[in-house]
């Protein structure tokens, strides 16, 4: 170039420049809300930028800095000075398209109300072959292989157009009218099941841990001939979404939002579904996490698991393309965490330690001289090893232990003789719940027949000190010759209980609360909390183990309750065990010697004798009723809000014909606790109703030491729901069953215990007692029930101790979900539901259902449905892609056994019934050292 030449290009590019520098400056200014497209916190996840408008917020990413402004001012004064024969036809071409380029790396902040931004895309249709093919402008927003845009037309699906890394291609097969527009939905690489004709498909968004989903759509602009070329304009119809840490932490978990987008290719529209789950989070740095999340309504108290961590946080409203960085820090740097599952060695807790995580080795837990530490979500499961002979938590001094709330944790000891919990002899051992006391602990020795470890306390030939309880939720049971709090054959110190939930069970020779065999404590005072306790054979419940013995046992007057139970041949509920020595006996401030009945309950409630068989109209019963007898006539009877009654010997044999007796067998007003003495029945009167109902959004707790056999009349739940297609809804609330021997029959459609037919249920959760449910056809034993025009969904199922047995219907889980059917373009998504199921001790057999041929009257067609599985979905009968599910699955090292066989054409016996029609399941987890036969 001559020097005249260059001498020009230079001037050219700073004159360029000078006039692109007010620019340069205005994208500097971060209240101008410019943000750069290709700044993509996944790295090649550029399009979530360029999807979503107003990202202009500085913590998202750098403003688009001068320099690249000056590089194209200074780019196009050297272009145009270098051309110099084409001058005026070429030169403003390439300074528009450099100009163009140095502006398409930015997009300006969207003005309120916020509008969607948008890429734009070109489907280029060969009339002749049918193929097709996706051209992005602009050119620099990045698509990843495997990305998918569907193609809707006329109301159903046509075809997928699927990335290959350089361009998307695909087929459209499409009826061609010429009076119809194209729509395009952009799910990123997340596909639910879809089919050509289909009118809508789900996708799910539950994990984003490694890619970003991106969910948008968007009509062509001119009607579809069958050939040509169609563009669209592609609408975010998310929210980007970011939290913030405020120390290094691994991965993170959004509670409560909606994790599934139906996509509808009739309407058109992206909307979320009812299914709200967890999202896990997509990590741009250690302290800034991401997601793109469905619009839904602001959500108070959400839960947050950040690194196996369980915090809570609110998460504001969230609409189509906002851009939400409000969310406040999350806090986890003022406290050590302990992860048990990363432990490679022993670990000693510090004062301060927050424990979490699953053990994943044979590692001795201890807690150091005079440390607090909490409990959040631990699972120590021990093994059965002598090279291993320590306690599941031991305390190397004075320790307490906080339960974190909301959390469940599960110790259980090492080698058979060792406890779940240890203290040494001259120490103190305190536990307690945290501010709303609603953590729990399950304690255990190893349950082996020779074992003779504690829940909490001692174990063979080992002492334990004192122990303290003064909240939480706990249950300890003690192995073989051990109390469920307390010692095995050597000595303890004093036990205190002075608040909380407590349920204790001793083993063979052991007292629930005292001494084991041959051991010995010190004293036990119970001053408040609920307290129940069984001893085992020869023992007291509260007090001395068989040849132990014990000190002064004194229950004060400001508890709430306290029942205490004989074991086998035992002599006393209250005092010494066979042959065994024992304090006074002081209850209430009164001195009472040993007591024999049993159970024992104190206070003594102030018992009413209700006779049903003398009753002339409805009743509701109140705290203190005790029903017995037969109902001899069609009344309805009720138990009031909040009330605890009893069931002596007890009978409602409901009739069918009783058209207008609308009501269940037995109706809990509100959160109810039953009390089972003697041998019960109830069944519920109509057809859709169950045999024990508790109202949606309420809790009914069962227990004692009596049966019940419940029953439906026709579409209803043995307990738990009736029919949710009739004038009511009849869905039920929670279902926690803490002892007794319950036989639950589910009525057609319907679950033993759970939903009714096309209702929905809360939570289920079983801790004691032996429990029998048997579903009707097409419903899961414990859990959701069939799904026929409505969903029947169930929250979830726990089971942590007790022996339970479980049926499942025809096409339906023994727990789980039962059957759907699928309709037409035109009934709305319906489906069999459960959440998650959790079984973390006692035994468990679970049993689906067979396969069965069903019609189905929302198609007109005859289908198949797979069997269910023992433990997880049901079957579906229909061509839809909403078909029964279920949350994660896990089984617990404690259980005892677990057993799951699957129906005679399914699959799985644990998770998803069937490949094909299976619908979805959750992770299911088992866990090294559990107990479990799949057949």
């Amino acid at each position: 170039m001559k020097k005249a030449t260059k001498l020009k290009a230079f001037m050219l590019s700073l004159t360029m420049t000078a006039l692109l520098l007010p620019m340069t400056s205005f994208a500097q200014q971060t209240s101008d809300d410019f943000f750069r497209v290709d700044d993509a916190f996944n790295d090649n996840r550029a399009v979530a930028y360029a999807l979503t408008g107003n990202l202009a917020n500085d913590d998202f990413g750098a403003p688009l800095g001068s320099g690249l402004l000056i590089l194209t001012a200074v780019g196009a004064g050297y272009a145009i000075a270098r051309r110099k024969r084409s001058f005026r036809k070429g030169s403003a071409l390439v300074l528009a398209a450099l100009m163009l380029l140095g502006m398409t790396a930015c997009k300006k902040k969207v003005a309120e109300p916020i509008m969607p931004s948008s890429v734009r895309i070109t489907l280029n249709v060969d009339g002749d072959n049918g193929g097709s093919k996706v051209e992005v402008n602009p050119p620099h927003v990045s698509f990843e292989k495997g990305d998918k845009v569907l193609v809707g037309y006329n109301g159903v699906y046509v075809g997928t157009l699927t990335h290959n890394g350089s361009n998307f291609s695909g087929d459209i097969e499409a009826s061609v009218d010429g009076t119809k527009k194209l729509y395009f939905y952009f799910v990123g690489n997340k596909q639910g099941s879809i089919s050509v004709g289909d009118a809508s498909c789900t996708v799910n968004i539950s994990d984003q841990s490694s890619e970003l989903p991106v969910l948008s759509f968007s009509e062509s602009n001119e009607n579809y001939t069958g050939e040509g070329s169609y563009t669209a304009s592609l609408h975010n119809q998310c929210a980007l979404v970011k939290f913030t840490l405020e120390n290094p932490a691994g991965s993170i978990q959004v509670g409560g939002m909606h994790t599934e987008a139906t996509i509808s290719f009739a309407t058109p529209s992206i909307t979320p579904t009812v299914t709200t789950g967890s999202v896990r989070l997509y990590s741009k740095s250690n302290t800034e996490k991401w997601a793109i999340l469905l619009p839904q309504a602001a959500v108070s108290g959400a839960s947050v698991t950040v690194g196996g961590q369980a915090l809570t946080v609110d998460v504001p409203a969230i609409t189509v393309n906002a851009y939400i960085t409000s969310i406040p820090q999350i806090a986890n740097s003022e406290v050590s965490y302990g992860n048990l599952s990363q432990l490679t060695a022993d670990y000693e807790a510090q004062d301060g330690d927050i424990l979490y995580g699953t053990l994943a080795g044979n590692y001795k837990i201890t807690i150091a001289p005079g440390a607090t530490v909490t409990l959040n979500v631990v699972t120590i499961s021990g093994t059965n090893n002598s090279s291993y002979s320590w306690a599941g938590l031991t305390c190397l001094g004075d320790a307490t232990i906080i339960l974190k709330d909301g959390s469940t944790n599960n110790v259980k000891g090492f080698y058979e003789d060792y406890p779940g919990i240890h203290v040494p002899a001259g120490n103190t051992l305190t536990i307690k719940g945290e501010t709303l006391g609603t953590g729990s602990l399950n304690a255990s020795s190893y349950p082996v027949a020779s074992g003779s470890g504690a829940g909490i306390g001692g174990g063979e030939n080992l002492a334990c000190g004192n122990i303290e309880i003064q909240g939480g939720v706990i249950t300890a049971t003690g192995s073989t010759g051990a109390a469920g709090i307390g010692s095995g054959n050597y000595g303890c110190g004093t036990i205190t209980i002075s608040g909380g939930t407590i349920t204790a069970t001793g083993g063979a020779s052991g007292a629930g609360i005292g001494s084991g065999f041959g051991g010995g404590c010190g004293n036990i005072t119970i001053s408040g909390g609920i307290v129940t306790s069984t001893g085992g054979d020869y023992s007291a419940g509260i007090g001395g183990g068989k040849t132990g013995s014990c000190g002064n046992i004194t229950i004060e007057s400001t508890v709430t309750n306290v029942t205490a139970v004989r074991g086998t041949a035992g002599s006393y509920s209250i005092g010494r065990g066979d042959n065994g020595t024992c304090g006074t006996v002081t209850i209430g401030g009164v001195v009472t010697g040993p007591i024999s009945t049993s159970p024992y309950t104190y206070p003594a409630p102030v018992e009413n004798i209700v006779d049903l068989s003398t009753l002339a109209d409805d009743y509701t019963a109140n705290t203190g009723d005790v029903l017995i007898n037969t109902l001899a006539a069609k009344h309805q009877i009720s138990i009031a809000d909040g009330a605890t009654i009893t069931l002596r010997d007890a009978s409602i044999n409901a009739s069918n014909t009783w058209q207008d007796g609308n009501y269940a067998g037995l109706t809990c007003l509100g959160d109810a606790t039953i009390i089972l003495s003697g041998t019960n029945a109830v069944k519920g009167f109509y057809q859709d109703y169950p045999g024990v109902y508790v109202p949606s959004g309420k809790t009914l707790t069962i227990q004692g030491t009596g049966s019940l056999t419940a029953s439906s009349n026709g579409n209803g739940a043995g307990i738990g729901g009736g029919a949710g297609l009739g004038e009511d809804d009849i869905s039920c609330g929670n279902i926690v069953i803490n002892g007794g021997t319950i036989t639950a029959y589910g009525a057609n459609c319907a679950a033993g215990i759970g939903a009714g037919a096309n209702s929905t249920c809360g939570s289920i959760s079983i801790t004691n007692g032996t429990v029998v449910a048997h579903a009707g056809d097409y419903a899961a034993g414990i859990g959701a029930a069939l799904a026929s025009g409505n969903h029947s969904t169930c929250s979830g199922v726990s089971i942590s101790g007790g022996s339970v047995t479980a049926y499942g219907g025809a096409g339906a889980a023994g727990i789980g979900s039962g059957l759907s059917f699928t309709g037409g373009n035109s009934d709305p998504d319906k489906y069999s539901q459960c959440g998650n199921i959790s079984i973390t001790g006692g035994t468990v057999v679970a049993t689906g259902g067979n396969g069965t041929d069903i019609y189905n009257p929302f198609d007109s067609q005859n289908h198949h449905a797979y069997g269910g599985a023992g433990i997880g979905t049901g079957g579906t009968a229909g061509s839809r892609g909403y078909q029964s599910n279920c949350g994660s699955i896990t089984i617990g090292a404690g259980v005892t056994s677990v057993t799951a066989t699957k129906g005679d054409d399914a699959q799985n016996s644990i998770g998803k019934n069937h490949s094909s029609t299976g619908g979805t399941c959750g992770t299911v987890t088992i866990e090294d050292g559990a107990n479990v036969t799949q057949n």
